[in-house]
């Protein structure tokens, strides 16, 4: 029924896809083996670090590796902590008005000498400034 050209035509189209199949099989296969062979090493890398780890701390790699499951599981926690910390700057307050931070009184301490200025006090209460105009 079909052209000798088309029956060609089709029977090449065919073991070309035939041939990209078994090569693509293959692939899969290699990739396999390396991914394997990655894993692998990977993990005799991990192995290594946790013991290295172990022995400089003095501990057994069971013990590491359960302090180090322990401290991971607080992450997320320290994480939170950072991204939602604010300074209170109204504890600042008291200082500003001579108050030490145990509530007695410093304007001795924080003052300098007449017609000298206090270089460490003013600064701090310059950089303070800086850090709520950077924060608004």
């Amino acid at each position: 029924d079909c052209p000798a050209d088309r029956l060609k035509f089709f029977e090449t189209l065919r073991l070309l896809l035939k041939l990209t199949s078994v090569s693509k099989k293959k692939d899969r296969e290699q990739r396999g083996q390396e991914n394997t062979s990655a894993f692998w090493f990977n993990r005799s890398n991990e192995l290594i670090w946790l013991e290295l780890q172990a022995w400089h701390a003095g501990r057994t790699i069971n013990d590491q590796d359960l302090f180090l499951y322990t401290a991971r599981q607080a992450i997320p926690d320290i994480i939170n902590e950072i991204l939602t910390f604010k300074v209170n700057y109204g504890s600042f307050a008291f200082v500003r008005n001579g108050a030490s931070f145990n509530g007695t009184s410093v304007e001795g301490q924080c003052r300098a000498p007449h017609g000298t200025k206090l270089v460490g006090y003013s600064t701090y209460h310059e950089h303070l400034q800086r850090q709520r105009v950077s924060f608004e």
